[in-house]
């Protein structure tokens, strides 16, 4: 989930100013200094389900255990698709007014996506040089669905007027018909992407084989949707929010590792969930930081940085890959994933992968 760069001053929307007539952007403390609720929600499956989280674990343990000794049936046998994967997306709209994102507007939303994936965003010369090396170029690409689940012509885009908010618990209303949400397509065959308000977080993502069909996508705020300056943030105005929670839902984890700045956690790590990535060079240990190409960060960074970002984690130049998308910088100042990153995305792919469906 993502919220506010400034926990003191963030514009946030409230469903209740959101109408037919238009949007009055309502200034509100955010309630976390997140920009993301991806972990949260993991986080909340595992509560509700302790022993799917150590069905999980222990899965993980054996893999590991695999890839240490090739006569257990490991040896880091690599299969990663190496072929562009072009993923149909469905977009949830959900809103009192639900027609103020308008199909343009979403259509701006699937190029920003095709863009940042394939590596092919202009911003990117700004990456400074120590990282152009590492830059990543992506096979992956996105269309809007051309056809419903059951056949039907489509243009990818659903609405619904409602006041429902969204919650990135499980399950969450927007993704259910009866709570006034809509109900996810074919999560084997489609992207499901839903938009909305979710009191304060930007959005959140499932991971791979952590959440039922019926609860696999993104959802993002209105105000980190496209760019249309009538209803955006002009911080989140790039649409690099859906950027951000794609990468979570093809198996990437925060730049940062998600330790809090203790500098001990890998963002390389196994993600757990049903569908582990068994691939020793794209998931580590929790510790690992061998694996991957992305400095040890303590913890994300926000707003707009410049220069190098050095601390007790990545104590020298040029410190903190704070341009990657999977940090909380600002939209304007994010503008890519590295080569190791794009890599472990595609390996979801793969056959036998968590989201080998869309490849087939």
């Amino acid at each position: 989930m993502i919220v506010s760069a400034q926990q003191t001053q963030t514009t946030r929307l409230s469903e209740a100013t959101i109408s037919a007539a238009g949007i009055k952007p309502e200034k509100r403390k955010p309630s976390a200094d997140e920009k993301c609720g991806t972990m949260k929600n993991l986080e909340d499956l595992y509560r509700q389900n302790p022993g799917l989280k150590q069905a999980n674990e222990a899965l993980i343990q054996q893999l590991a255990a695999q890839n240490r000794n090739p006569q257990q049936g490991g040896g880091g046998v690599n299969q990663r698709l190496n072929a562009i994967v072009t993923i149909p997306i469905v977009f949830h709209i959900v809103l009192p007014n639900p027609y103020i994102v308008t199909d343009a507007d979403i259509q701006a939303q699937v190029d920003r996506l095709n863009k940042d994936y394939s590596g092919l965003n202009p911003d990117s010369a700004n990456v400074p040089a120590e990282f152009q090396a590492v830059r990543g170029h992506s096979q992956i690409r996105f269309c809007l669905a051309q056809r419903t689940p059951f056949g039907l012509p489509t243009n990818g885009i659903e609405r619904r007027s409602s006041s429902t908010a969204y919650t990135a618990n499980n399950p969450d209303p927007i993704k259910v018909p009866a709570s006034g949400g809509l109900a996810a397509w074919d999560f084997t065959q489609y992207f499901n992407v839903w938009v909305g308000t979710g009191g304060g977080l930007l959005g959140y993502a499932t991971f791979p084989g952590t959440s039922t069909g019926d609860q696999q996508g993104v959802v993002t705020d209105i105000i980190g949707t496209a760019s249309n300056p009538c209803y955006v943030d002009p911080a989140y105005n790039l649409g690099r929010t859906l950027t951000h929670e794609a990468g979570h839902y093809f198996g990437l984890l925060h730049i940062w590792g998600d330790d809090g700045g203790a500098c001990t956690s890998s963002d390389f790590r196994n993600i757990g969930g049903t569908c582990v990535i068994s691939d020793p060079t794209l998931a580590g240990a929790a510790g690992d930081q061998a694996i991957g190409d992305t400095p040890n960060q303590g913890d994300q960074n926000f707003g707009c940085p410049s220069g190098n970002l050095t601390n007790s984690c990545a104590a020298n130049p040029p410190g903190d890959m704070y341009q990657n998308y999977m940090d909380y910088t600002d939209d304007a100042c994010m503008y890519m994933f590295s080569a190791g990153q794009e890599t472990r995305m595609l390996a979801v792919f793969a056959s036998g992968g968590p989201r080998a469906s869309f490849a087939q």
